[in-house]
């Protein structure tokens, strides 16, 4: 018996079979078809590609501008013992060839 979890049912299987729909990708093929589907829609890979690229300068800028309006932060000296939150960028072109990104902060706060 197996459990699908996210449909909450169980369902009988022989112990020889493994249906195509439970086996999972592996990490590296994930990594690669996102990289390929990156690299086709013109998607930056590495830190320099936005700041080269008018658009994503302009959308970088665009957030950076909604956060200061919506008071999501506030510019301070860092001290000592202040630890200053991993962040990072994330990309991507929407279906009206609109420029979209994000400033988010990595990991589990």
């Amino acid at each position: 018996m197996l459990v699908d979890p996210e449909r909450g049912t169980k369902r009988k299987v022989q112990d020889n079979q493994i249906n195509v729909a439970d086996r999972t990708r592996s990490k590296k093929n994930k990594d690669d078809a996102y990289y390929a589907l990156s690299a086709m829609k013109g998607i930056p890979t590495s830190a320099i590609e936005p700041w080269e690229n008018p658009k994503w300068k302009k959308a970088m800028e665009d957030e950076l501008q909604n956060i200061k309006d919506n008071d999501a932060f506030e510019i301070i000296s860092k001290k000592k013992d202040m630890k200053i939150l991993p962040h990072r960028w994330v990309f991507s072109i929407k279906d009206d060839d609109k420029y979209k990104e994000k400033l988010v902060i990595k990991g589990m706060l």
